[in-house]
């Protein structure tokens, strides 16, 4: 797997954490160890959606599919959809972790739901798009708007921000926001890097979470 990552962090009103953009370089450069991590989701659109949701339309040729019979989606509730209808009785009633969309259905995407959704700290990935095509989707969103697509293999780009709120002595209450990109080539056969990556965002976003309770 060759991996090429845009990782950025902002947080205002708190210290940055630099060492985010170092380990999300680390994972992609530990490919092999990824293939370790569980999973596999069900393809059936009645599964419950926990981990995620993937919206890949019946256009997309057979070839060009996410392999999502793998084993690293296995047990983590991963229906495929085929149109936003499904798309969205599959967010509800119960919104997943991370939400992904394939290049050909960033048209019908509905783009005022996952922004909203986004604001929520949904992880938002991208199959066979560029960081600008997502970017577009999710706007406003910080971005480079970088068009990088490998000649090969597929794309993968994800997005998650996070806006937390804190009580401070004498001020009442500050709020800080952070956010990350992450943009990487990958096989199509093989999603367990991109499971592992998005499994690692949501623990990261939880964690924070935690901390404003």
């Amino acid at each position: 797997m060759k991996c090429v990552v845009i990782a950025e962090r902002f947080m205002q009103g708190s210290l940055a954490r630099p060492f985010a953009a170092i380990l999300l370089m680390g994972v992609c450069g530990a490919g092999a160890l990824l293939l370790l991590v569980a999973a596999s989701p069900g393809t059936d659109a009645s599964t419950e959606a926990t981990f995620g949701v993937y919206f890949e339309p019946e256009s997309v040729p057979e070839e060009q599919r996410l392999n999502v019979a793998a084993p690293a989606f296995e047990g983590l509730g991963f229906p495929v959809v085929r149109n936003v209808d499904d798309l969205s009785a599959a967010l509800e009633p119960t919104t997943p972790d991370s939400i992904w969309i394939h290049q050909a259905a960033l048209d019908d995407a509905p783009a005022d739901l996952l922004r909203r959704l986004k604001r929520r700290s949904v992880v938002m990935v991208g199959i066979e798009t560029t960081e600008s095509e997502l970017a577009r989707l999710l706007a406003p969103v910080p971005s480079s708007g970088g068009d990088w697509r490998h000649p090969t293999e597929a794309m993968f780009a994800m997005y998650w921000e996070q806006t937390r709120n804190a009580a401070t002595p004498g001020s009442g209450q500050s709020s800080s926001s952070s956010w990350s990109w992450t943009v990487m080539s990958f096989d199509l056969a093989d999603p367990a890097p991109l499971v592992s990556l998005v499994l690692q965002a949501i623990e990261e976003r939880d964690r924070g979470a935690e901390k404003d309770v």
